[in-house]
């Protein structure tokens, strides 16, 4: 990508998605000439949003279990902000593998309709091998390039509720929580975390041969959750329920971002990776790993070692 200055480079983000896209690719990758560009790229993205009206840039996270319909709700419901004239970015997030470290990235092919809308920006991106959670390490910066760029919405879907969701929360003005149509049974089995992290319930498929079933599905999520929380019916494939969740989420106070936790759970994940580059404590690793015993105990004596390296010189 050719390199532009500062001044005029979120100027043509809105209408070069190319741009965009390439300048994200950026931001991912982990060349240190790519960081140096990347890092300039974020940090003017920033103060551009300190200078941006609160309206716009509203991050929404979507979660439910597979199957639930995420994705097939953010390409409806993203149809019908992007119809009205809003502009509407994606992040949809998929498991890396451990191995190979890629992700199918297929959460794009259930959204054609969308990715075909001039209003729309659409971006698969990897969680990253050996990274639980939401979101990937790098989905902040994407976040604050994407409301630098001038789009209202920015849907993060995160990989679902068989992770931990806390990243998704942490960077989210808002947390929806899709779910399907079930039994007593199986809403006794989603995790009651996922439902504290969650504004807005959504109960999809309210179409069809289960519209009966989705309809019994919200009365017991909402007996069960009583005033705290809100749950809504819809119909991604009729477009049934979008302004009802659309009214909701207006009327919902934004999300205040917890600097201090947000700053300890990026560095935590950082400092594992940075540290493990010393060759001091790689080779301390090795070691530790040549040990029999249980893990537990291998990571303790690891920590204990670590700890005892790190003390050896005054702390800065």
């Amino acid at each position: 990508m050719k390199y532009i200055t500062m001044k005029d480079i979120f100027s043509q983000l809105i209408t070069k998605r190319r741009d965009l896209a390439k300048m994200i690719s950026r931001v991912e990758s982990d060349s240190e000439q790519d960081q140096d560009v990347a890092e300039d790229l974020v940090v003017a993205a920033f103060k551009k949003c300190q200078h941006t009206s609160l309206s716009i840039g509203r991050v929404i996270a979507v979660t439910g279990a597979p199957g639930a319909g995420k994705s097939t709700l953010i390409n409806a419901y993203g149809m019908f902000l992007a119809d009205q004239g809003f502009k509407v970015a994606v992040l949809a997030v998929d498991p890396s593998s451990l191995i190979s470290s890629g992700a199918i990235m297929g959460d794009k092919t259930r959204m054609l309709d969308l990715a075909r809308h001039p209003n729309a920006f659409i971006r698969p991106i990897p969680s990253g091998a050996g990274h639980l959670g939401g979101m990937s390490s790098k989905t902040e910066d994407i976040i604050i390039i994407l409301k630098a760029a001038g789009y209202d919405y920015i849907f993060l879907e995160t990989i679902g509720v068989g992770q931990n969701e806390v990243d998704g929360c942490l960077v989210a003005d808002h947390v929806i929580m899709v779910v399907p149509p079930a039994s007593g049974d199986d809403i006794q089995a989603v995790k009651r975390g996922n439902l504290e992290f969650s504004d807005l319930i959504i109960v999809n498929k309210f179409d069809g041969e289960t519209q009966v079933l989705a309809q019994s599905t919200a009365s017991d999520y909402q007996s069960s959750l009583g005033h705290a929380k809100k749950v809504v019916l819809v119909s991604s494939q009729n477009r049934i329920g979008f302004d009802v969740v659309h009214a909701i989420l207006g009327n919902l106070p934004r999300s205040i971002a917890d600097q201090r936790q947000l700053l300890k759970h990026r560095v935590e994940k950082m400092v594992l990776s940075e540290i493990m580059k010393i060759p001091e404590v790689s080779q301390m690793y090795d070691l530790v790993l040549q040990k029999e015993g249980p893990t537990r105990s291998k990571a303790t004596l690891f920590i204990n070692n670590l700890k005892k390296l790190l003390t050896k010189e005054p702390q800065i």
